[in-house]
Protein backbone atom coordinates (compact mmCIF):
# COMPACT_ATOMS: atom_id res chain seq x y z
CA UNK A 1 0.00 0.00 0.00
CA UNK A 2 1.26 3.42 -0.96
CA UNK A 3 -0.27 7.24 -0.33
CA UNK A 4 -2.26 6.87 -3.17
CA UNK A 5 -3.86 3.58 -1.36
CA UNK A 6 -4.27 5.17 1.90
CA UNK A 7 -5.97 8.12 0.18
CA UNK A 8 -8.52 6.14 -1.61
CA UNK A 9 -9.03 3.81 1.51
CA UNK A 10 -9.57 7.03 3.99
CA UNK A 11 -12.02 8.97 1.72
CA UNK A 12 -14.24 5.77 1.44
CA UNK A 13 -14.31 4.74 4.82
CA UNK A 14 -14.95 8.61 5.83
CA UNK A 15 -16.76 9.51 2.85
CA UNK A 16 -14.83 12.60 1.72
CA UNK A 17 -13.10 12.95 -1.50
CA UNK A 18 -9.40 12.12 -2.14
CA UNK A 19 -8.12 15.51 -2.23
CA UNK A 20 -9.24 15.90 1.71
CA UNK A 21 -7.65 12.46 2.25
CA UNK A 22 -4.54 13.87 1.30
CA UNK A 23 -4.86 16.61 2.99
CA UNK A 24 -5.50 15.05 6.41
CA UNK A 25 -2.84 12.32 5.44
CA UNK A 26 -0.45 15.67 4.90
CA UNK A 27 -1.71 17.33 8.41
CA UNK A 28 -0.56 14.00 10.34
CA UNK A 29 2.63 13.71 8.88
CA UNK A 30 3.44 17.77 9.41
CA UNK A 31 2.11 17.02 12.74
CA UNK A 32 4.36 14.13 13.80
CA UNK A 33 7.39 15.69 11.74
CA UNK A 34 7.05 18.85 14.02
CA UNK A 35 6.38 16.99 17.50
CA UNK A 36 9.44 15.01 17.01
CA UNK A 37 11.54 17.95 15.83
CA UNK A 38 10.19 19.81 19.32
CA UNK A 39 11.36 16.58 21.36
CA UNK A 40 14.66 16.30 19.63
CA UNK A 41 15.40 20.18 20.68
CA UNK A 42 14.55 19.68 24.42
CA UNK A 43 15.94 16.75 24.60
CA UNK A 44 18.79 16.16 22.66
CA UNK A 45 20.10 12.92 23.87
CA UNK A 46 17.12 11.02 24.17
CA UNK A 47 13.68 11.61 23.40
CA UNK A 48 9.90 9.89 22.62
CA UNK A 49 6.84 10.77 20.77
CA UNK A 50 4.45 8.15 21.57
CA UNK A 51 1.06 7.98 20.10
CA UNK A 52 -1.48 5.65 22.14
CA UNK A 53 -3.12 2.72 19.84
CA UNK A 54 -1.13 3.77 17.17
CA UNK A 55 3.07 4.21 17.46
CA UNK A 56 5.89 4.87 19.44
CA UNK A 57 9.13 7.26 17.90
CA UNK A 58 12.34 7.01 20.10
CA UNK A 59 15.76 8.80 19.28
CA UNK A 60 19.02 8.18 20.78
CA UNK A 61 22.24 9.38 20.27
CA UNK A 62 24.70 7.32 18.94
CA UNK A 63 28.54 7.60 20.01
CA UNK A 64 31.17 7.40 17.44
CA UNK A 65 33.00 3.87 16.96
CA UNK A 66 35.38 1.99 14.61
CA UNK A 67 33.74 -0.34 12.65
CA UNK A 68 35.68 -3.55 10.49
CA UNK A 69 33.98 -4.99 7.61
CA UNK A 70 35.91 -7.91 5.28
CA UNK A 71 39.67 -6.64 7.12
CA UNK A 72 38.66 -2.83 6.54
CA UNK A 73 38.31 -0.73 8.90
CA UNK A 74 35.98 2.50 8.83
CA UNK A 75 34.99 5.15 11.31
CA UNK A 76 31.55 6.25 11.97
CA UNK A 77 30.80 9.62 13.52
CA UNK A 78 28.41 10.38 16.38
CA UNK A 79 24.80 11.02 15.14
CA UNK A 80 20.99 10.44 16.19
CA UNK A 81 18.85 6.67 15.84
CA UNK A 82 15.35 7.07 15.07
CA UNK A 83 13.19 4.08 15.96
CA UNK A 84 9.24 3.77 15.52
CA UNK A 85 7.04 0.76 16.69
CA UNK A 86 4.11 -0.14 16.18
CA UNK A 87 1.84 -0.24 19.38
CA UNK A 88 1.03 -3.45 20.98
CA UNK A 89 -2.74 -2.98 20.31
CA UNK A 90 -2.18 -1.97 17.04
CA UNK A 91 -0.12 -5.24 16.38
CA UNK A 92 -2.13 -7.31 18.22
CA UNK A 93 -4.99 -6.08 15.84
CA UNK A 94 -2.61 -6.65 12.64
CA UNK A 95 -0.67 -9.53 13.46
CA UNK A 96 -2.42 -11.15 16.05
CA UNK A 97 -0.05 -11.24 18.56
Amino acid sequence: MNKEDLKDLMAKKNDITKVEAGKNIDMFIDAIEEALKQEFEEKREKGKLSISKFMTFNFSETKAREGKVGGHEYSVDAGYNLKASLSKTLKQEIVGE
